[in-house]
């Protein structure tokens, strides 16, 4: 399981890099589902991913149709609670302890950062972890893309 969810978000993110939308969603669409618990490994770290692609003014907006597309298969690949955070995350909608990450993650201090991170972190038993590591993966490609204009 764990070599298919890094296989998998691997090639979501090489996708992403190299701007093909399509290659990207096949990957996102390949994760949902994918991994244990109520809401599935995958399907949380495309929750975080989402809140990346959708960060106001960033260079991932272009992705934004991607992420609608690849939510409104989660009907079929998921179960209806993680249906609907990927759909909710797809529009740029996030728990707040989410957003809060994502913006000390770029705004705050070490102290800011490390706080939000334990908020993110006590989501559910493994949904957490996936979520911010799908968030850092998307903020670090915001990064490098910010950089090849």
């Amino acid at each position: 399981m764990g070599r298919l969810l890094t296989e998998r978000s691997n090639g979501l993110l090489r996708a992403l890099s190299m701007g093909e939308a399509g290659l990207a969603s096949h990957y996102a669409i390949q994760l949902m589902g994918l991994g244990p618990g109520l809401t599935p490994s995958g399907d949380d770290f495309l929750v975080g991913l989402f809140a990346a692609i959708n960060l106001a003014d960033g260079p991932l907006q272009p992705f934004r149709p991607m992420c609608e597309q690849v939510a409104a298969a989660s009907a079929d690949r998921s179960n209806p609670i993680s249906g609907m955070a990927l759909k909710k995350a797809a529009a740029g909608q996030v728990r707040e302890s989410i957003g809060d990450f994502m913006h000390h993650m770029i705004h705050g201090s070490k102290t800011e950062v490390i706080r939000s991170l334990t908020r993110v972190l006590d989501i559910g038993s493994t949904s957490g972890t996936d979520i911010a590591l799908g968030l850092v993966k998307g903020l670090k490609l915001s990064l490098d893309k910010k950089w090849e204009v």
